[in-house]
């Protein structure tokens, strides 16, 4: 994204993992990146279930927000940072062991997002293949 070194990000290390206090122009930035998405423009497509970095709450809920995901596609998200907080990176891994035990039915469609400082954004469609 252009001016992505505008865009900033707080961390500071607790017992918990990562607090991150995110400053206005990475709220911008997530806004903005996700309408980018290919199938962002695609009429009603919405995620059954969402794999999503929690990296904060002002994250989680700038993707609803943006139309992403519908609330409840990120239960294991929220979850996830209301009971170990934000590990960083490894806090995906915990969500996809989340999927894992509680997953979706199959031929549910997925989203798998990450958003990091500087500004950068991975993202990759899913789908559910039932129980493990």
């Amino acid at each position: 994204m252009s001016k992505s070194e505008q865009r900033g990000w707080s961390p500071d290390s607790t017992v918990t993992g990562w607090d991150t206090t995110l400053e206005p122009p990475a709220a911008l930035a997530v806004s903005k990146v996700l309408p980018l998405l290919p199938w962002g423009q695609e009429e009603r497509w919405a995620p059954d279930f969402a794999v999503i970095h929690p990296g904060s709450p002002k994250i989680l809920a700038l993707v609803v927000e943006a139309g992403a995901c519908w609330e409840k596609a990120l239960r294991h998200s929220r979850t996830s940072l209301e009971e170990d907080g934000n590990t960083g990176g490894p806090a995906v891994l915990r969500i996809l062991d989340r999927t894992h035990d509680d997953p979706p039915p199959a031929g549910a469609q997925g989203l798998l997002l990450g958003v990091g400082p500087g500004f950068c954004a991975a993202a990759a469609r899913a789908h559910g293949t039932g129980s493990a």
